[in-house]
This record gives C-alpha cells, sequence and structure tokens, in this order.
C-alpha cells in the first residue's frame, strides 16, 4: 500500500506524518513489513530520499526482496541493540511452537504459559529459573509465579528457598507457608529461586534400627525386607505404601541401619 504521495525534498518526508513514529521504530530495531501497510507505504514512497537521509547517521535503509524495510548500522552514530540471553530462549522457544501442528491450527497465536511450558520443557525448571535471573538479581515475577505454580498446590510441604513449611494459599504475586513451629511466611515469587517439594508425587519413610554387632548382617536385611512385605498386605499400611522396602545398608560403624519405604506424598505410616 502507498501513500499516493510524491516526495520532492527531504522536508516533506520530514514533515508527514507517519515519519516521527516510523523513524524511531526503524532506530529500534523493528522491521517494517506489508502488514504494517501505512509504514509500508510511506517508506516505499520515501525510500531514495531517506537512503540519503540514514547513510548520515552510518546507517543503511534495507528492502529485502521478501518484502520488509529494516535499519542497518554501518557505522557507530545509531546505537546496535542486542538481544539479552532471555530474549534469545524466548525467541527460541516461539520458533519451536510455531512448528508445532496445533499452533499453526491455532493460526500461530502463542499464549504466555504455552511459551513457559515448552522452555520450561525443553531446559527444566531450575535452569530456566537461572537462565532469567543469571546475574541474581530479581526474578521475573510472571515467570517464577507460573513455574511454582506448576510445581506446588496448596497443602504440599515445601522448601522455597530456605522457607519450610506446609502451603495454605497463594496468590499472583506470593504464597503463604506455615512451618512446623506454626509461623507464617508470605514469599513473593519474584524471591523465589529453587522450589523443593517434599510431597510430589510420591515420599520417603526414612527410618532407622539398631542392629547388633555380633548379629547376622544379612539376616537382618532379610528381616526388614520380610517385615516391609507384611506392612505391604496391612490393611493399615498397604494404601500408603507405594513400593517395596529398600534396606540402604550401613550408615557408619554403630548400631544403627538405614532402610527407606517409598510412600504416598504427605504419609508417613510408620
Amino acid at each position: 500500500m502507498e501513500t499516493n504521495q510524491t516526495f520532492e525534498e527531504l522536508a516533506q518526508v520530514v514533515e508527514h506524518e507517519l515519519f516521527p513514529d516510523v523513524d524511531l521504530a526503524l532506530r529500534r530495531g523493528r522491521h517494517v513489513d506489508r502488514e504494517d501497510a501505512a509504514w509500508y507505504g510511506f517508506l516505499t514512497d520515501a525510500q531514495a530520499l531517506l537512503e540519503v537521509f540514514y547513510r548520515r547517521y552510518g546507517a543503511e535503509l534495507v528492502q529485502r526482496t521478501d518484502g520488509f524495510f529494516f535499519l542497518l548500522p554501518s557505522g557507530d552514530k545509531l546505537g546496535r541493540r542486542h538481544l539479552s540471553p532471555s530474549e534469545m530462549l524466548v525467541g527460541q522457544g516461539l520458533t519451536l511452537l510455531y512448528l508445532e501442528p496445533a499452533t499453526v491450527e491455532q493460526g500461530g497465536i502463542t499464549s504466555r504459559d504455552q511459551l513457559l511450558s515448552q522452555l520450561s520443557a525443553s531446559m527444566g525448571t531450575e535452569q530456566l529459573m537461572l537462565a532469567f535471573n543469571a546475574k541474581k538479581k530479581r526474578l521475573d515475577e510472571r515467570v517464577a509465579e507460573h513455574l511454582a505454580d506448576r510445581e506446588i498446590s496448596v497443602g504440599d510441604f515445601v522448601d522455597l528457598g530456605g522457607h519450610s513449611g506446609t502451603v495454605e494459599s497463594m496468590t499472583i504475586r506470593s504464597v503463604r507457608v506455615r512451618d512446623s513451629s506454626g509461623s507464617v511466611h508470605i514469599i513473593p515469587f519474584s524471591a523465589v529461586s529453587t522450589v523443593v517439594n517434599m510431597t510430589k508425587e510420591f515420599a520417603y519413610a526414612v527410618f532407622n534400627l539398631g542392629v547388633a554387632y555380633e548379629d547376622d548382617v544379612d539376616r537382618a536385611s532379610a528381616v526388614m525386607q520380610e517385615v516391609g512385605r507384611d506392612l505391604q498386605q496391612d490393611p493399615a499400611f498397604k494404601a500408603a505404601i507405594l513400593s517395596p522396602i529398600e534396606v540402604l545398608g550401613i550408615d557408619s560403624f554403630t548400631e544403627l541401619r538405614w532402610i527407606t519405604i517409598e510412600t504416598q506424598p504427605g504419609h508417613n505410616p510408620i
């Protein structure tokens, strides 16, 4: 789409109502394509004069054959903008999502939650949080809130950056945790750098038994495993025990023997 205007002098271009917005967008690194109908038409009509204009600032006004304009700095007069690591990650995530058939069916539209889920699945929750907080500054609240929401629920027992307790409630910006002493901690999502959930999917009941030095260690282990099998068949315990007892062995030269039982999250039936 053209502006249907013939520009004879640069002054006419600069005085045009579209020039300030188009000029600012180009200087910020914007690519102007045919979807920006009015801007694209303005640049098409004023291209010859603007090419001379921008050369004075050490930049070339480039029109690609596939149909868009952009400024290419050739000197130091016009600042160059470099993408940050987090911006590049977002770009990579959007590219991967754009290639998915489901995204194509939606007209190429991707939500923030879909993008964060894609990045979290490909990088891992902790690495993604570190990537958005590489210099240990304030975390992006939207990222932290999304990740924490995926990893914790009300009723979970968690450790959030050194604050341990049961999750009582969550808001858009913070999570409320009550510790074992009854104290309540209100933790902003922006302060959450690590999430440790002790009740997600399953937990371990870890305990130790005393075994005398003169006892047969192998026999003691067999007895423990037999007791574990009995517990799994006991109506009072079997619903909470997910797998056979595991004897980890001697922890040190004492009369203690460490064993673990995998249980339902939040349950310690022993």
